[in-house]
């Protein structure tokens, strides 16, 4: 699937012990068509990530939809959140 954000960015960290964390900005699905929202989903869904949490691009509908589909990883990221492994 063509990725039309040129600026986004990611940090990935091999951390000893935990294996690689993925740092990211958000999943920019405020605008997003349907398609492209549902096939984000799936494709997180198959990799399995330990947590996901989505910053404010990610826009609120689909911040609630990971809360509800991905209950078990989701973390409600705001200003000030620490997360501490």
């Amino acid at each position: 699937m063509h990725d039309p954000i040129n600026d986004d960015q990611a940090i990935v960290i091999n951390v000893e012990g935990k294996g690689l964390v993925v740092v990211v900005g958000g999943f920019h699905l405020g605008d997003a068509t349907p398609e492209r929202i549902g096939g984000t989903f799936a494709e997180l869904k198959a990799i399995g990530p330990r947590l996901v949490m989505p910053a404010h691009c990610t826009g609120f509908a689909d911040t609630r939809r990971f809360a509800a589909e991905m209950a078990d990883q989701f973390v409600l990221n705001a200003v000030g959140t620490k997360l501490a492994f």
